[in-house]
């Protein structure tokens, strides 16, 4: 599926006719390359326009669509607590790995796939981090405070989930 649209060079500023979905984007006049991010901003754009008039259907912004993708990866808060960045609260946290995550997809280290057919009323966008040590170093310059050295431990939820209504502890599983 082709969605051509008329994009502007973030680079020299002259618009020219691009293919949205094409895996790399360059620019006729001054061979700059697209951004993902900003194609993916340009395919929101042509997703919103016939919608906005639905009252219902807030304009779609690619800094929230990708911090909605790597929530789903991550648990925010729970990551939140188990790294624990001094002086820093949750919306700031929050705002720091989205932006780390969109140096990533900038940087190739991290994948934004983008739908089959992304004008359906449904798209769905997948994100993919390709190199996790690669984002636990950005991770690391982004959040100097943090002890990296120290081991994190992530409690295990499902086995309190799986508890009786009689409150005895479910039997383990082999």
């Amino acid at each position: 599926m082709d969605i051509r649209k008329n994009v502007r060079c973030p680079e020299c500023g002259k618009a020219y006719e691009a293919n949205l979905v094409a895996d790399t984007i360059l620019c006729p006049h001054c061979n700059h390359h697209l951004s993902r991010v900003d194609q993916v901003s340009a395919l929101l754009d042509e997703w919103y326009y016939p919608r906005r008039w639905y009252r219902d259907i807030e304009r779609p912004r690619v800094r929230l669509l990708v911090e909605r993708l790597w929530q789903q990866q991550f648990n925010p808060q729970e990551l939140y607590e188990n790294l624990s960045p001094k002086e820093t609260n949750f919306e700031v946290f929050c705002y720091t790995v989205t932006s780390v995550v969109i140096k990533g997809i900038e940087a190739g280290w991290a994948k934004l796939s983008l739908p089959d057919d992304p004008m359906a009323d449904d798209p769905i966008y997948r994100l993919e981090i390709v190199d996790l040590d690669r984002f636990t170093a950005e991770m690391e310059k982004a959040m100097p405070d943090v002890n990296w050295d120290e081991d994190i431990e992530v409690v295990d939820t499902s086995v309190e989930k799986a508890e009786t209504s009689t409150g005895e502890p479910a039997s383990p599983q082999p």
